[in-house]
Protein backbone atom coordinates (compact mmCIF):
# COMPACT_ATOMS: atom_id res chain seq x y z
CA UNK A 1 0.00 0.00 0.00
CA UNK A 2 1.16 3.57 -1.25
CA UNK A 3 -0.02 6.46 0.91
CA UNK A 4 0.93 9.61 -1.25
CA UNK A 5 -1.14 12.87 -1.37
CA UNK A 6 -4.03 12.95 -3.07
CA UNK A 7 -4.54 14.17 -7.09
CA UNK A 8 -6.84 15.43 -8.90
CA UNK A 9 -7.60 12.20 -11.00
CA UNK A 10 -8.64 10.71 -7.37
CA UNK A 11 -11.83 12.50 -6.60
CA UNK A 12 -14.32 10.35 -7.88
CA UNK A 13 -12.89 7.68 -5.56
CA UNK A 14 -12.60 9.68 -2.76
CA UNK A 15 -16.45 10.62 -3.40
CA UNK A 16 -17.26 7.43 -3.81
CA UNK A 17 -15.94 5.86 -0.45
CA UNK A 18 -17.74 8.84 1.19
CA UNK A 19 -20.75 7.77 -0.46
CA UNK A 20 -20.74 4.11 1.01
CA UNK A 21 -20.33 5.46 4.73
CA UNK A 22 -23.73 7.20 3.81
CA UNK A 23 -25.27 3.97 3.55
CA UNK A 24 -24.01 2.64 7.02
CA UNK A 25 -26.30 5.13 9.22
CA UNK A 26 -23.28 5.63 11.75
CA UNK A 27 -20.73 7.38 10.14
CA UNK A 28 -22.09 10.67 8.56
CA UNK A 29 -24.69 12.95 9.16
CA UNK A 30 -25.54 13.35 5.24
CA UNK A 31 -28.35 10.99 4.49
CA UNK A 32 -28.11 12.02 0.61
CA UNK A 33 -24.89 10.87 -1.16
CA UNK A 34 -22.45 13.87 -2.15
CA UNK A 35 -22.68 15.20 -5.67
CA UNK A 36 -19.39 15.16 -7.29
CA UNK A 37 -19.38 18.86 -7.69
CA UNK A 38 -19.28 19.32 -3.76
CA UNK A 39 -16.58 16.82 -3.80
CA UNK A 40 -14.23 18.91 -6.37
CA UNK A 41 -15.03 22.19 -4.60
CA UNK A 42 -14.14 20.74 -1.40
CA UNK A 43 -10.97 18.66 -2.52
CA UNK A 44 -10.35 22.71 -4.02
CA UNK A 45 -10.32 23.85 -0.47
CA UNK A 46 -7.37 22.04 0.80
CA UNK A 47 -4.22 23.63 0.61
CA UNK A 48 -1.87 20.32 0.16
CA UNK A 49 0.96 22.33 2.00
CA UNK A 50 -1.29 23.55 5.38
CA UNK A 51 -4.40 20.28 4.98
CA UNK A 52 -3.46 17.95 3.25
CA UNK A 53 -5.69 15.28 1.75
CA UNK A 54 -3.81 11.69 1.50
CA UNK A 55 -5.09 8.40 -0.38
CA UNK A 56 -4.20 5.09 0.20
CA UNK A 57 -3.23 3.34 -2.87
CA UNK A 58 -3.19 -0.45 -3.44
CA UNK A 59 -2.70 -1.57 -6.93
CA UNK A 60 -3.64 1.76 -8.56
CA UNK A 61 -6.84 1.81 -6.18
CA UNK A 62 -7.93 4.27 -4.13
CA UNK A 63 -8.84 2.18 -0.98
CA UNK A 64 -9.48 5.09 1.48
CA UNK A 65 -8.69 8.72 2.52
CA UNK A 66 -7.47 11.01 5.76
CA UNK A 67 -7.91 14.72 4.90
CA UNK A 68 -6.98 17.69 7.27
CA UNK A 69 -9.76 20.41 7.33
CA UNK A 70 -9.40 23.93 8.47
CA UNK A 71 -11.34 24.70 12.08
CA UNK A 72 -13.83 27.69 11.65
CA UNK A 73 -11.73 29.35 8.60
CA UNK A 74 -10.82 33.22 8.54
CA UNK A 75 -10.16 32.98 12.32
CA UNK A 76 -6.67 33.24 13.46
CA UNK A 77 -7.00 32.11 16.51
CA UNK A 78 -7.93 28.61 15.47
CA UNK A 79 -5.42 28.04 12.51
CA UNK A 80 -3.45 25.69 14.51
CA UNK A 81 -6.48 23.44 15.31
CA UNK A 82 -7.76 20.97 12.33
CA UNK A 83 -10.28 18.29 11.82
CA UNK A 84 -9.17 14.99 10.37
CA UNK A 85 -11.71 13.03 8.46
CA UNK A 86 -11.25 9.32 7.52
CA UNK A 87 -13.16 6.66 5.39
CA UNK A 88 -12.07 3.39 4.11
CA UNK A 89 -13.45 1.66 1.47
CA UNK A 90 -15.95 -0.82 3.08
CA UNK A 91 -14.12 -3.47 0.66
CA UNK A 92 -11.04 -2.63 2.41
CA UNK A 93 -12.33 -1.87 6.44
CA UNK A 94 -10.37 -3.62 9.45
CA UNK A 95 -7.05 -4.32 7.68
CA UNK A 96 -5.03 -1.51 9.74
CA UNK A 97 -5.74 0.86 6.20
CA UNK A 98 -7.22 3.48 8.80
CA UNK A 99 -4.55 2.81 11.36
CA UNK A 100 -1.81 3.78 8.51
CA UNK A 101 -3.65 6.79 7.52
CA UNK A 102 -4.09 8.24 10.79
CA UNK A 103 -0.76 7.83 11.72
CA UNK A 104 0.83 9.25 8.45
CA UNK A 105 -1.61 12.36 9.00
CA UNK A 106 -0.83 12.92 12.56
CA UNK A 107 3.29 13.11 11.26
CA UNK A 108 1.90 15.51 8.68
CA UNK A 109 0.17 17.91 11.23
CA UNK A 110 3.16 17.86 13.25
CA UNK A 111 5.18 18.83 10.67
CA UNK A 112 3.14 21.05 9.21
CA UNK A 113 2.76 22.91 12.43
CA UNK A 114 -1.04 22.41 13.75
CA UNK A 115 -1.23 21.71 17.36
CA UNK A 116 -4.63 20.54 17.59
CA UNK A 117 -6.23 17.25 15.67
CA UNK A 118 -9.73 16.60 16.41
CA UNK A 119 -12.32 13.99 14.73
CA UNK A 120 -16.42 14.56 14.54
CA UNK A 121 -18.51 11.47 14.84
CA UNK A 122 -21.45 9.61 15.44
CA UNK A 123 -21.14 8.38 19.14
CA UNK A 124 -22.38 4.98 17.59
CA UNK A 125 -19.10 4.67 15.47
CA UNK A 126 -17.44 2.24 17.66
CA UNK A 127 -14.97 1.57 15.64
CA UNK A 128 -13.54 5.32 14.53
CA UNK A 129 -14.12 6.05 17.98
CA UNK A 130 -11.78 2.72 18.65
CA UNK A 131 -9.24 4.14 16.33
CA UNK A 132 -8.65 7.32 18.13
CA UNK A 133 -8.53 6.04 21.20
CA UNK A 134 -5.77 3.68 19.95
CA UNK A 135 -3.96 7.28 19.09
CA UNK A 136 -4.84 8.86 22.15
CA UNK A 137 -7.08 10.82 21.40
CA UNK A 138 -9.59 11.76 23.90
CA UNK A 139 -12.97 12.58 24.25
CA UNK A 140 -13.11 17.13 24.12
CA UNK A 141 -17.09 16.74 23.80
CA UNK A 142 -20.61 15.34 23.25
CA UNK A 143 -23.69 16.87 21.83
CA UNK A 144 -26.84 14.74 22.80
CA UNK A 145 -28.99 13.72 20.41
CA UNK A 146 -27.90 16.58 17.93
CA UNK A 147 -29.09 14.51 14.90
CA UNK A 148 -31.86 12.42 13.50
CA UNK A 149 -30.23 8.88 11.27
CA UNK A 150 -33.26 6.08 10.31
CA UNK A 151 -35.68 7.97 13.04
CA UNK A 152 -33.37 7.40 15.67
CA UNK A 153 -31.74 10.66 17.44
CA UNK A 154 -28.05 10.24 18.19
CA UNK A 155 -25.14 12.39 19.52
CA UNK A 156 -21.96 13.44 18.23
CA UNK A 157 -18.93 13.18 19.94
CA UNK A 158 -15.62 15.37 19.55
CA UNK A 159 -12.20 13.60 20.22
CA UNK A 160 -9.04 15.75 20.41
CA UNK A 161 -5.49 15.07 19.87
CA UNK A 162 -3.05 17.51 21.31
CA UNK A 163 0.06 16.98 19.17
CA UNK A 164 3.23 18.13 21.34
CA UNK A 165 5.46 20.03 18.78
CA UNK A 166 7.97 21.93 20.82
CA UNK A 167 9.69 21.13 23.66
CA UNK A 168 9.62 22.63 26.99
CA UNK A 169 12.55 24.46 28.18
CA UNK A 170 13.12 24.97 31.67
CA UNK A 171 14.64 28.82 32.20
CA UNK A 172 15.85 30.01 35.59
CA UNK A 173 15.94 33.95 36.35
Amino acid sequence: MNIRLALESDIVSINEIYNQSILTGYSTCDTEPIPISERVEWFKNHNPKTHPILVADIDGIIVGWISLSEYRPGRSALAQTVEVSYFIDKNFQNKGIGSQLMDRIIKEAKEIGHKNVFAILLENNERSIALLKNFEFKQWAHLPEVAVLNGSKVGQVYYGLTIKFYTFIDETY
